[in-house]
């Protein structure tokens, strides 16, 4: 009896794990897109680096943003 309620206990606690690392994606994203839309480039730029890395599945308009912000940059500083 022991054991079972270890194994949920230790379920949960990595569901709550999963969940809170999808929230900070939510957030990281949200911020991104909010820095492309205020035009603020070099906040989505550091933005758009640890989203990708740490939610590269996301949302496919990731990488639309992503596109976005470099295009800026080639056509800025080219």
């Amino acid at each position: 009896m022991k054991t079972k309620a270890l194994i949920v206990l230790v379920t949960g606690l990595m569901a709550m794990a999963v969940s809170a690392q999808e929230f900070k994606c939510g957030e990281n994203f949200k911020w991104l897109e909010e820095s492309v839309k205020a035009k603020d480039y070099d906040k989505a730029a550091s933005l758009l680096e640890s989203t990708r890395e740490k939610c590269p599945k996301y949302d496919v308009k990731l990488y639309t943003l992503g596109e976005t912000v470099l295009q800026y940059y080639i056509d800025t500083y080219h």
